[in-house]
């Protein structure tokens, strides 16, 4: 049966049934879809195009431009300060020292755990990399992690069993095996 469409050129059509009208409306779905992808894919672009054209960053908001405080926009200063660390892990990090020993991130828990401190395994992972980046440790998952000369200067701590600064285990004015080296 024709019906007339006054929108068709040719004022006539033929008549849809349900199946028709499934088809259209599939038809058109796929249409709308078409162009939402093609709207997806220019946001997409210029998403790409603006993360390739920004500065490289150290992977906390800050630039990468080989200083180590450079702070992003709009900080208000309030907060703690790139590098500092709870008194927690400043006694972790004596104990590890004053160890003189690589440790593993379960070793590092361990010298935790006998400070009375819990500290999740993942916990002390994420701290020993960030101790990394700020130049306090060194180390490898692998070999082990020590407390660098950098943290121990800076947050004053000592080896067991180390001796006394300028040789004085062999009795004050006496010279060091160094010296004994050096006077031959």
């Amino acid at each position: 049966m024709l019906l007339p469409n006054p929108l068709s050129p040719c004022y006539w059509v033929p008549m849809m049934d349900a199946l028709d009208q499934a088809i259209e409306a599939k038809r058109l779905e796929i249409a709308r879809m078409r162009s939402r992808m093609e709207i997806l894919s220019a946001e997409l672009a210029a998403l790409e195009f603006a993360a390739h054209a920004r500065p490289p960053t150290n992977g906390r908001g800050e630039a990468n431009n080989g200083s180590r405080t450079v702070q992003s926009i709009g900080r208000s200063g309030a907060g703690r300060r790139p590098g500092a660390i709870s008194h927690q892990w400043r006694s972790i990090l004596a104990a590890v020292y004053s160890s003189g020993a690589a440790q593993s991130y379960e070793g590092i828990r361990s010298i935790a755990s006998n400070m009375g401190t819990s500290i999740a395994p993942s916990s002390v992972r994420d701290r020993v990399r960030s101790l990394v980046d700020n130049e306090f440790m060194t180390g490898s998952p692998e070999s082990g992690f020590i407390v660098t000369e950098v943290a121990a200067k800076r947050f004053g701590f000592a080896k067991e069993n180390a001796p006394p600064e300028g040789g004085a285990e062999f009795g004050e004015g006496s010279p060091s095996p160094d010296d004994l080296l050096i006077m031959k």
